[in-house]
């Protein structure tokens, strides 16, 4: 994209080439505008032969991969990242500072002494975590995002000067199952290469991670990087007490915090709940990465604007012969069978879309019975955790065991002060802290589980 420059209202920002070339934000229905996918879902058949009908409707419903629904938190995530990009250039406007380019012919990342008082980099570097469950879309969301900023902007000239530069405005890398620092630092400069061309990879192969940090960093200047997003931020390493860099070591979240921080390249981090569990272990690094808040998402909720619009728009109903069960049924069951995890909840509509064009046209439903028949059919892998989901019972999965974690925190906050947020009064103790205050087995939790009126009835049902 050729830059084209917006005069930014705020002093701090103003007459700098990099955030002014970032243009205006987009407002919520422009984002939600322009981020929104709807495939084509029009079949006309009628030209073909009857026995082909059901292959052609079902290549349609493989299309429904290529849509995406906004969620709801997604405009204000759109909102925090454009402003962590603006306030990362604040200290690193090359009109004030002079040519960072200078740094690709350094032996090293050391800034003059009196620079790097006035950069304020540590200080000033933005950051933010975005974690939660397998399937919710955290980066589906965070590339919907992406998608709405320009990557590269390309400068031409600037107030009449002469200005030849190339900005890199973010990075998107995912950190490798393999946990070594190089392996990462190695993928830092892939990606970086894959968007300006450069060698930087090839050149350091054999570099150690020392080298490797220093190369990353003179890069992440070099190009003016606005903001780098690390996802599957999972596999990252637990810190130990005693930190080293080297080339058999592991990357863990102290050492992503003091490899960005040096420059002050804000940081989005993404990854399931189990990120959650780094920030457990390493509290000073911790609080620097959330430095600019944190969003976690559980479970959809069924009342909410996001779960309506996509099992709307997932539930391409024409392509079916006979359909007569209403979109309110399907949004409420399909949300009960998935535990509200959108990318469950997709292909248990997709796959049962695909089967019901197999059927005689009378029979063409998408209906509770069929989802649950190809629910249980399908879907006996992932029952299990969604049954735990939907029952609270977070303790049994890894990756949703921060969850009890979270709940419990924010039932000590609201039972401290007597009121929840909408400032109504609460209890003191729930009915499930209760049962976790007298230290029960999980043996005997799931006893009393099963003895629960409602439990008591479903059994009994079965019977009658």
């Amino acid at each position: 994209m050729i830059a084209n420059y917006i005069p930014h209202p705020n002093s701090q920002m103003a007459q700098n080439p990099l955030i002014e070339a970032l243009g205006m934000p987009l407002l919520p229905k422009q984002f939600i505008q322009a981020t929104t996918l709807s495939p084509d879902m029009m079949i006309d058949v009628s030209s073909l032969p009857t026995e082909h009908h059901g292959y052609y409707t079902r290549t349609f419903i493989d299309n429904l991969s290529e849509c995406y629904v906004v969620q709801d938190e997604a405009p204000r995530l759109y909102d925090t990242v454009f402003r962590m990009i603006e306030r990362g250039y604040i200290y690193r406007n090359p009109l004030v500072y002079g040519d960072i380019k200078q740094l690709q012919f350094a032996d090293s990342i050391e800034i003059p002494e009196g620079q790097e008082r006035t950069l304020k980099q540590t200080a000033n570097q933005q950051s933010f975590l975005v974690a939660g469950l397998s399937g919710r879309g955290k980066s589906a969301m965070v590339e919907s995002i992406l998608s709405a900023i320009p990557q590269v902007i390309s400068h031409q000239e600037y107030q009449g000067q002469k200005f030849i530069y190339e900005q890199i405005v973010w990075l998107k890398i995912d950190i490798p199952t393999a946990r070594g620092q190089r392996a990462l630092l190695w993928r830092i400069l892939e990606s970086i290469d894959s968007v300006t061309g450069e060698n930087y990879y090839e050149s350091h192969q054999k570099s150690s991670v020392t080298a490797l940090m220093i190369a990353v960093r003179k890069a992440l200047l070099i190009h003016g990087v606005g903001i780098i997003v690390l996802d599957e931020a999972q596999n990252l390493s637990e810190t130990r007490q005693y930190e080293k860099v080297g080339n058999n070591e592991n990357a863990t979240l102290k050492f992503v915090e003091e490899l960005f921080n040096k420059v002050g390249v804000p940081l989005l981090l993404v990854g399931t709940l189990s990120t959650l569990n780094l920030f457990s272990k390493e509290m000073t690094a911790a609080r620097r990465i959330g430095k600019t808040g944190s969003l976690i998402l559980e479970q959809c909720d069924v009342e909410s604007s996001f779960w309506r619009r996509f099992i709307k728009q997932m539930c391409p109903t024409q392509l079916l012969k006979n359909q007569t069960t209403d979109i309110d049924t399907l949004t409420r069951h399909v949300h009960y069978l998935s535990a509200g995890i959108p990318a469950i909840a997709s292909s248990l509509i997709k796959a049962t879309l695909s089967y019901l064009t197999y059927l005689t046209p009378n029979n063409q439903d998408l209906s509770m019975a069929a989802l649950d028949h190809v629910f249980k059919e399908q879907f006996l892998l992932v029952s299990g955790a969604l049954t735990a989901l939907k029952r609270g019972q977070f303790y049994k999965y890894e990756d949703c065991n921060p969850l009890s974690q979270l709940h419990s925190v924010q039932q000590d906050l609201f039972s401290e002060s007597g009121s929840n947020i909408d400032g109504n009064q609460v209890c003191k103790q729930s009915p499930r802290s209760s049962s976790s205050a007298v230290n029960l087995t999980e043996k005997d939790q799931e006893m009393l589980e099963s003895l629960t009126p409602e439990a008591l009835l479903a059994q009994a049902r079965k019977y009658e």
